[in-house]
This record gives C-alpha cells, structure tokens and sequence, in this order.
C-alpha cells in the first residue's frame, strides 16, 4: 500500500508541471505574438515615428507629404532663421551677413528622407525597439540637408573691409627729442589678406548653418617686425642717472655734478595701450636733479664749527714755546672721512732740533723738566672740543694727575712713543682743525666741518670717589737741621665721570620719552692720590752753656 501512495503522489506532481510549462508557454507565445504584432505595426507605417523632430519641427505621425508641407512652413527652405555670422578685424570694425543674407535654402524633401527613414533602416525586430522607444522619448535629428546659399556676398564683404582695414593700418613712428618722445601707434600688423577674411567666413557660415545659432570670429594677420616700438628698451637707452658732487680731497672742493633724464615706463606703456591706432602719444622725458651739485658741496665744507675749546694756563718760557711749536704743527690738519688724527704722528718727535725746549712735565706723579714739557695742553683743548661733537675718539687717556687748565675728565695726555692721543672723522664731510695760541699761554682750538646734527651738547663732570691727601714726613740730611721742606704738595685722589647733556642749538634740554633730558656718559677717569711729602731735617743739636773757669772773689 505504501507503494502504491507514492506512485500516485508522483503523478500528481507531474502533472502539475506540465500544466506550468503549458501556462508560462501560453504567456510567452501571447508575449512574442504581441512584439512580431508591433513590428509588423512599425513596419506597415507610413508616418514618420512618433516624437521625431526634424530641424526643430516636430513631424511625429505624418506622412512624407506632410512632412515636407510642415518643413516649407515653418520656412525651413526659404532660409534658418537665426543663423548669422559676424568677423571682426584688428582695428574692431566688423562685418556680419545673415542667412538671409546669404540666400540660404535648404531641401525640405532631402530633410524628410532623413526623418522618415529613422528607425526602418534596421532589421524587423530593431526597428520595432526603436519604434517602442520613440513612443516615451523625443529625436532629435539636425543637418538633414546639404545647405544651398550664394558665398558671393561673402565675398564683397571680405574685399570692401579688407580694404578700408590696410587703408587705415598705420605703422608705428617714433621721434625722440631733449623733451619728449612722440609716437604715433601703429597696429603693429601686416596689411590683411582678402582670401583668409573671406575663407573665414564661409567657414564660420558653415557652421554657423550646422549649430543653427550666431558665430562670430576674429581675423588677425600676421605681426609685422620691422616698426616694432620696445619702450622698455627704449627707456634702458634714454635713462641716464643723475650724478652728485662729492668732495674731492684732491681739490679740496667739490667734484662736478650732472643732470639725468629719464621716462615714465609704466605710464608710457600705459598710454600707448590706451591710444587708438593713429593716435599720437607724447611721453616727456624728466630732467632728472642730482641730490647735491657741486656748489652745495663747496658751500657746505667747513661750514660749521662743530666744537671749541679755550685753556688757559700761566706757563714758562720754554713751556710756552713747546705750546706754540706743537699748534703750529697741528693747525689746518685736514681730515677726510674716514681718516683717524694722532697727535704723535703729526707734533712728531718733541727734539731740540724741531724746535722744542726743556719744561716741566709730569713724570712719575712729578714735575720734572723735559724736552717738549706742557704740550698736553694742546692735546687736552683738542679733545675738550671734540666732547662737544660726535666724532669718533679712538685713544685717549687722561693724566695721571688732575691737571689745572681744563675741568677734570676732559684732559689727553700724550707721551712721545708711548701714549698717543687719536680720534677718527665718522662724519661723510672733511673736517679742518684750527689750533692758535696766544698770551702766556692760552690754547684755542676750534674743529670745522658739516653740521648734520640738530642735536648739541653741554658738558658736565661728576666726582663720584675722593681720596684725601695722606702726609708724609720724612726725615732728609740734605735738609738744614730743624728745617722742612714740602717736596711734593700732593693731590687728592678723584673717580671723575664725564656726561653729555643733549640740547638743541639754544641750550633747550631733549628730552626722552619719560620727559628725563637725555644724557650719555663719555668716561669715567681716575686721578690718582698723590702724597704730600714732607722732608724734615735733622735735629738742631742741644745747647750747652760755655763752662766759667774764673773763682769768685
């Protein structure tokens, strides 16, 4: 019995597939039917497909016939409405011509052969598909004819503003003079080509037609070599510097100064880019100044007195002389810039044989006589007057001693071969010193040069340590016996700073930005202790009363 339940479960089931196969079978053969019916629908049409658009012109569902009516009406072979060109020339003139113009016509039958035969020139199955898409989808179909226009009009266009173009094509001229440069602009091209003007407009025609649309093209011709103007040469050729006197330290004067000249380069190409083509550009060529000629120079070089000094001192005969010798020697010393004074280099060796005589001098802390004795006094005025300019002081040292003729700190010693007193010109003009005496003896030293500073200075020493005098006694035996003598007077010991205050020309304080004058220490110099020393002769020796020999009576 189970066998016989499973033989029937099995017919069952085969016949459930066969009736499957025959349902899907009746749904494809009722599918295919349908599609060959389509086909054969397509195939049988004697209208264009539905949705097509020939030029813009919808056709769909009209026969040839009517195809071509619709295409004449919408005016299609009487001319493309909106179709035009315009070509432009270098100068901006422009010609343009429309299809109108032109005479374009096109063929309404030839554009419908096109139209029509859209989606039958495949197989019988394809344009079925074709036919099916064009039932949810528009064609479009352009350049369904081979456009019929007269270029003649093209062509007298080209020729009439090819000519009146090369008449008015200038060539750039140039004149330059002292003053200015003159130009009158060119195109900077070759004359036109009528043939070229022409083949781009049937060109543009052409396509144009097929886009159905506006199109406009530029003609340039080629770019002539031979009146090309290159102002940026031009203005490496005209520019010439202006040059300024300097001072000559040959001719102790001024070298000669001259005049430049040049253009504007960016306002000139400017210009020119603006002009029209004939337009004439003048450019004026700048007389260019020098910053300083040569008359200013020599009007300025020892203009000004950039420091002096007076010291005064009573001297003796032959320290009076050493003074005298050695400002002789210095006075109308010529600095340029950039040159360093010494003192030792120009006084030179202080010998009998160059005029110089025996005088006190401090050496050792001691006034001893020496050739050349009290030339310091020279050095100090010079550097006292220095203090008052910015020139710069190279070496200096101040007296081991304070000396009496100058305020302490502002003093130079010098010793032939062994201290020097030198100062450096900074300034960018020669400076001359004068250096006179007079009297018994009085040193006035001024320092000419060029004054650039408005900023001036007033002096003052500060006493910042003091040591006292210490005295010492000591017994001499070349000192008569109970006598002293003070061999050395002796000096007080002094820490000495030097300050500039900065003022204007009449004496006004400068102030920073705190409202505090501004001051600025130069140095700070150290005078030695000197002691006063005493020598005491030895003691007078014991009085004793003659002895009486006579008796008494």
């Amino acid at each position: 019995m189970k066998l016989v339940g499973k033989s029937k479960k099995r017919k069952r089931a085969k016949r459930r597939l066969i009736v499957f196969i025959v349902f899907i079978s009746l749904i494809l053969t009722g599918a295919v039917s349908g599609f060959v019916a389509i086909c054969y629908y397509a195939e049988s049409l004697d209208t264009v497909f539905p949705n097509v658009w020939a030029e813009g012109i919808d056709l769909s569902g009209l026969t040839r016939g009517e195809s071509i009516q619709a295409l004449i009406d919408n005016g299609y072979e009487s001319g493309a409405v909106g179709i035009s060109i315009t070509v432009i020339l270098p100068d901006e003139s422009s010609f343009s011509a429309t299809g109108d113009d032109v005479g374009l016509a096109l063929n309404a039958t030839e554009a419908v052969h096109y139209a029509f035969n859209f989606g039958r020139e495949g197989s019988f199955f394809q344009n079925g598909i074709t036919y099916i898409k064009s039932l949810f989808e528009d064609t479009q179909l352009m350049n369904l004819s081979n456009p019929n226009y007269d270029d003649t009009i093209l062509r007298v266009l080209a020729d009439e503003y090819t000519y009146l173009f090369n008449q008015s094509l200038y060539i750039n001229s140039l004149d330059v003079t002292d003053t200015r440069i003159t130009i009158i602009k060119g195109t900077g091209l070759l004359p036109a080509d009528a043939d070229d003007v022409f083949n781009i407009a049937v060109d543009l025609m052409r396509r144009a037609i097929a886009q159905h649309t506006h199109l406009e093209a530029r003609y340039i011709p080629e770019e002539r070599t031979d009146d090309l103007i290159d102002l940026a040469a031009l203005h490496e050729h005209i520019h010439v510097d202006a040059i300024s006197s300097v001072y000559d330290p040959v001719t102790t004067g001024g070298t000669p100064s001259f005049t430049g000249k040049t253009f504007d380069l960016e306002n000139a190409l400017q210009k020119l880019h603006d002009a029209e083509f004939g337009e004439t550009v003048i450019i004026p060529i700048v007389i260019l100044q020098p910053d300083i000629t040569q008359d200013e120079v020599e009007g300025v070089l020892f203009r000004d007195i950039l420091g002096q000094r007076t010291t005064s001192q009573g001297s003796s005969a032959g320290r009076a002389n050493n003074i005298r010798v050695a400002a002789r020697f210095i006075d109308g010393t010529v600095l340029q810039p950039g040159e360093t004074f010494s003192y030792n280099s120009i006084v030179g060796r202080r010998t009998e044989a160059r005029g110089f005589m025996e005088a006190p001098g401090i050496i050792g802390g001691r006034l001893v006589p020496t050739i050349g004795g009290g030339v310091c006094q020279v050095s100090s005025t010079i550097y006292g007057a220095l203090l008052f300019t910015d020139l710069e002081i190279v070496s200096r040292r101040n007296h081991s001693l304070t000396v009496g003729y100058i305020a302490y700190g502002q003093d130079a010693t010098v010793a032939t071969d062994l201290i020097d007193f030198k100062f450096k010109n900074n300034s960018d003009f020669p400076i001359r010193l004068e250096v006179t005496t007079s009297g018994g003896i009085s040193v006035s030293v001024k320092i000419h040069g060029t004054r650039v500073s408005d900023v001036y200075y007033e002096l003052e020493s500060r006493e910042i340590e003091v040591t006292p005098i210490r005295i010492v006694e000591v017994e001499s035996e070349d000192v008569p016996p109970g006598e002293r003598i003070v061999d050395l007077p002796g000096q007080t010991g002094r820490v000495i700073e030097t300050w500039r205050r900065h003022v204007t020309e009449d004496g006004t304080p400068i102030l920073d930005a705190n409202g505090n004058q501004i001051k600025t220490l130069v140095t700070r110099d150290t005078y030695r202790m000197q002691d006063r020393l005493i020598l005491i002769g030895p003691p007078l020796p014991e009085y004793i009363p003659p002895y009486n020999t006579d008796d008494d009576e």
